[in-house]
């Protein structure tokens, strides 16, 4: 798992293949995965990017339960 908390591709394989299973069986992904996404886009200093990842997400999980994804959508808007 520590091999790829930092490659982006794998973290948005991760979340694309979650996504897919959320849209045919409705169960919500883990927050893990996107958190990690966000973190990794952070300190690649791209920005408006990872903002973009972040509107996309909470537009799809405003309200999922667990405190990571509150902290999300926190992260979220101290961008906007």
């Amino acid at each position: 798992m520590k091999a790829i908390d930092n490659n982006l591709g794998e973290q948005t394989a991760i979340v694309a293949g979650a996504f897919s299973t959320y849209l045919a069986t409705g169960e919500v992904p883990a927050p893990y995965y996107p958190w990690r996404i966000a973190v990794i886009l952070r300190r690649a200093k791209m920005p408006e990017v990872e903002k973009r990842f972040l509107a996309a997400w909470c537009q799809h999980f405003p309200s999922g339960n667990g405190v990571r994804y509150a902290q999300l959508l926190d992260r979220y808007r101290k961008m906007a």
